[in-house]
């Protein structure tokens, strides 16, 4: 799994990555690459290095945003940066890292879960043949991605969100267009709705030790309060499917004006999650993730 993120946006990326590594920690998924979708001078590279050195993970490949892309003040990777063991320099373009690591694996083997801006996986379906492979991006895509889960959208419409698109949606539109409609492969979304009512969070302050840099970071950010886990419900949903927590609605996602989105019911590529257990049994389960120990 290759996990795409606006790491320094809003601590559910930090939530995410952290359970994203407890999964990997029981043996349920393998974690390919970690790939950021922001920009700017915070130092997301070197943040999320140490949160995958914390977890025994120093060397995980991570990409970066080329050219352009969103950017907002981080409370918190500056901190992670500084303060925690990370040692990555100079890491890939995003888009020449997902090339050669899609390349590189075997056929419908790989699901990518994004949780921040489309930028880096709109470049990857525009990207041409290269030293990786003489597929263009769209057919390595096709070839290699067996499902794409996103965070992003509201549903199954969003001019019921409060500002009518979804953050993740609203942040670079072109991306968002093109990568919805042009996606080769089955893609899953989870909307900002799901995420809004699972608060988790708050254990960590109590039940990890200030060594832990997740923990740091949900104290930088809200003081360690609870906080909503729109980047951490979509990870749970795409390592461990949909059945038991999550009912899939099918269609195709509409992307309009502004990044706004419109569900159109039917047979089609995409389908949206409804959840269909009680948001505290999610948040139990997640809060569970995010204190475990590493390598436990």
């Amino acid at each position: 799994m290759i996990l795409d993120t606006d790491f320094a946006s809003d601590v559910d990326d930090v939530g995410a990555l952290a359970v994203l590594h407890a999964l990997a920690d029981a043996g349920e998924v393998e974690i390919v690459a970690v790939m950021v979708s922001d920009g700017g001078d915070a130092p997301s590279h070197r943040a999320i290095d140490a949160v995958n050195t914390f977890y025994g993970r120093p060397d995980l490949p991570i990409g970066v945003v080329g050219g352009a892309a969103p950017q907002f003040p981080s409370t918190y990777a500056t901190e992670l940066a500084s303060a925690f063991p990370n040692d990555i320099e100079d890491p890939p373009a995003a888009v020449d890292l997902y090339r050669e690591l899609l390349a590189a694996e075997p056929d419908a083997s790989l699901t990518i879960v994004s949780v921040g801006y489309l930028t880096n996986l709109d470049a990857l379906l525009s990207s041409p043949p290269d030293e990786h492979s003489s597929m263009s991006g769209a057919q390595l895509v096709a070839a290699k991605v067996r499902r794409w889960v996103a965070m992003g959208g509201y549903y199954p419409d969003s001019a019921d969100h409060p500002f009518d698109a979804e953050f993740n949606f609203a942040e670079d539109v072109t991306a968002t267009l093109n990568a919805v409609a042009k996606w080769p492969t089955p893609a899953v979304f989870s909307g900002f709705e799901i995420g809004d009512v699972v608060l988790t969070g708050a254990v960590l302050q109590g039940q990890t030790s200030p060594e832990n840099p997740v923990r740091e970071a949900y104290r930088l950010f809200n003081g360690g309060e609870v906080h909503r886990s729109w980047d951490l419900t979509a990870v749970l949903a795409a390592v461990r499917g949909t059945a038991d927590a999550f009912e899939v609605c099918t269609g195709r996602n509409l992307i309009g004006r502004g990044g706004s989105n419109r569900w159109q019911h039917g047979a089609g590529p995409h389908g949206y999650l409804r959840l269909v257990v009680p948001a505290d049994d999610v948040a139990t389960a997640l809060d569970g993730l995010l204190i475990a120990p590493p390598g436990q």
